[in-house]
Formats: C-alpha cells, structure tokens, sequence
C-alpha cells in the first residue's frame, strides 16, 4: 500500500486548487491563520480625485478596491504583482489596461518608474504591506497616493497533528502560526516566493520555496516534493 501524505494549508484553497488533490495520496486540511477585514470605503471618499493608475500587491487588495470603488479614485491603468494578484485585476477590473506585472514588489517598483508618465498614482494597500514600492516611489520624487483598503487579522490556532507539509503563504500567516505552534522534525515547510520564505528564517531549518505566485503552485510544488 503507498503512503500516504497530509498536507496543511494555512489558508484557505480553492475548490479547484483541491481537486488537483482527489484521488491522489495526499490529504489536504486548510486552516486559516489570518482573516481579511476591509475598512469603512464610506470613510475614504473624499472630494473628487482625477482618474488615475493603481497598483496593486495583493488580491485582498484588489477585491477591497472593487467591494468600494464607488468612494475611490477612478483607475483605467493598473500595475500590479503576477500571479492571483494579476488573475484578479483581468477578471474584476477588466476595463482597465494592465501595464505590467512582475512576482516581487522591486521588479515591479522598476517596471513603475520606467513608464511612469505624470499620471496621478493610486497604491492600494493594507497594514501588512511591505514597505518596498511606497518608499521606493518617494525616494525617486514619483508623487502617489496611498490608500489602505484592508486590515490583516491574525488567527491563531493551535495544530495538535503532525503533518508532513506545511503550506504558507504571506508573513502574516507565518507569524499568527507560530504564535502558537511549533513543527515537528520530520515536517517540510513551503512557502510561497521569498518573502514569505524570509518571515520563516530563524523558526525551521529549511524551507522550500515555489517562485511561482498562485496558490495551486505551491500546493503542486509541494505534492511533486513528495512524489520524487
């Protein structure tokens, strides 16, 4: 009989994302470690602003601009992280035309300077966000404006099994899972891109790293770790 693996998320995944899981050896549980809160819109409208270009660098960021772009800034350019960032921006703001995308803030922040022409800038974020794009902009003279869309929530939760996996995929959720938890030696950890990677430095001895910024990746990247 094969073994059999079990494998935790500390989000949640899509129906779809899971379905690549049936009918293999691998038993996925998902627990949310962190829970997205979107702020007042209403408190964000002010007089009228001109239409400009936004920037994104989460999905909670791009469906908090959606649930309230009626208090918002009009955008009809947009650039933004690749990956569910990028997935989302086509599928809710279809209007709007993609000017670039890349998988980390820097390569993006790069992509902004390069074609930046004087159109007012709108970056949507929420508290969690790194400080990579804004403080990039502000140190070159590039004016914008930051809007904060959402507030991170952290959830802790204690994990009494021992899984062979864990999955992680923002800093955020690597610090509400230890808060409370510790792994077991004999537990591999997968995180989605650097950064995320960096937030486990110092709590395991290794971690690997998908580069690739959808969530069905890093579920895939892990089930291939396993089958080799």
């Amino acid at each position: 009989m094969q073994k059999r693996f079990s494998i935790l998320s500390t989000k949640e995944l899509k129906a779809d994302t899971l379905a690549a899981a049936e009918g293999t050896r691998f038993d996925i549980t998902c627990i949310p470690f962190i829970r997205i809160e979107f702020v007042a819109m209403e408190a964000l409208a002010q007089k009228p602003r001109p239409k400009g270009t936004g920037i994104f660098t989460s999905v909670n960021a791009v469906n908090a601009y959606v649930s309230g772009r009626a208090n918002l800034p009009e955008i009809d350019c947009v650039y933004c992280i690749e990956g569910a960032t990028s997935e989302a921006v086509q599928a809710l703001l279809p209007e709007a035309t993609l000017l670039a995308t890349s998988p980390y803030a820097v390569e993006l922040l790069l992509h902004i300077v390069a074609q930046h022409m004087q159109e007012p800038l709108y970056f949507f974020s929420g508290d969690q966000r790194l400080s990579t794009i804004p403080d990039g902009l502000t140190k070159l003279g590039i004016a914008f404006e930051e809007i904060g869309l959402y507030k991170t929530i952290l959830q802790t939760a204690p994990v009494k099994k021992q899984y062979d996996a864990l999955l992680f995929f923002s800093p955020s959720a690597v610090s509400s899972f230890f808060r409370t938890n510790t792994i077991a030696e004999k537990t591999t950890v997968f995180a989605i891109g650097h950064t995320t990677a960096r937030a486990l430095e110092g709590l395991v001895d290794k971690v690997m790293v998908c580069d690739r910024p959808r969530e069905a990746s890093l579920l895939q990247f892990a089930m291939e770790y396993f089958e080799q």
